[in-house]
């Protein structure tokens, strides 16, 4: 939101304070600094999605392609100039124009056959050249209910790393159509979104890194914002890929005041009550 910023508790009394000595923080100074640090910290957080990719190639569990190449088609990209686009081509995985042709639907999972390598190659490449044009906010380490209230607004993208719960609605092992829900929660804060999981990139990843609880990193753009009967703040949206790892992105551990003294162990999840 415009007209919220971030600020530590010293910072927060000098907005609220005029000084002789030092600079004040005005409304204007204010916005100022905030739109310059909203700026390099997406950035910072961009860059750090493309490195960790390029280091751990095998990373990506799931594109949400329909979706990718709608934001690709959008941004412009040249297709054609893609890591991996002359062997999709020559595979038939795309047209000449580069978008993606269908795949057989009677697999367990979108990538399963020996081609489905070179189809990752080249979805990942379009996947990194998106990214290079979109601000990515990283609030892995920021769920918080009023931080986030000035941060985030429908249409933003995020990453969310941290322990994610995935339940499939059916019973469906085979074929397109094997909705799963996904729900990061922690800290008051629910990160909801719902993706089809027969798109994973692989064996493992529909069987096991796509199921249950598991610690993942999400690429989400914001849909709706809102709050539960119970105060929670819920931002739902679409799935844009999913990662195993990038573990770098959390370094803070959302758990309750004893634990924080060595008293006993508690799940992020202890501090949630059921969800509403």
């Amino acid at each position: 939101m415009p007209n919220l910023a971030v600020l530590c508790t010293l910072d927060h009394e000098k907005v609220h304070t005029k000084s002789e000595l030092t600079k004040n923080l005005d409304p204007k100074t204010l916005r100022g600094i905030k739109k310059k640090w909203e700026g390099e910290v997406a950035e910072m957080d961009t860059e750090a999605i493309l490195d960790q990719s390029r280091q751990h190639t095998s990373a990506w569990q799931y594109f949400n392609h329909l979706r990718l190449f709608e934001l690709a088609t959008e941004q412009r990209i040249k297709f054609k100039q893609l890591n991996g686009y002359e062997t999709a081509w020559r595979l038939d995985m795309c047209d000449e124009a580069g978008l993606l042709l269908p795949r057989p639907k009677d697999t367990g999972y979108m990538y399963d056959g020996g081609d489905g390598q070179a189809l990752y190659t080249y979805v990942r490449s379009v996947l990194h050249a998106s990214l290079e044009k979109l601000t990515v906010a990283n609030i892995s380490n920021d769920l918080e209910r009023g931080a986030l209230s000035a941060l985030l607004s429908v249409g933003d993208f995020i990453l969310v790393q941290g322990s994610h719960t995935f339940s499939p609605r059916g019973l469906s092992h085979r074929r397109p159509g094997q909705t799963t829900d996904g729900v990061r929660k922690a800290n008051q804060v629910i990160v909801e979104f719902t993706f089809d999981r027969w798109e994973a990139t692989s064996n493992s990843a529909h069987g096991r890194w796509l199921s249950g609880r598991v610690d993942v990193t999400t690429i989400i753009r914001v849909s709706t914002i809102s709050r539960t009967t119970s105060g929670k703040m819920r931002i739902q949206g679409t799935v844009f890929a999913v990662a195993l790892g990038f573990s770098g992105f959390k370094t803070r551990e959302y758990s309750t005041y004893p634990y924080r003294y060595g008293v006993r162990a508690i799940s992020e999840d202890d501090e949630e009550d059921d969800e509403d």
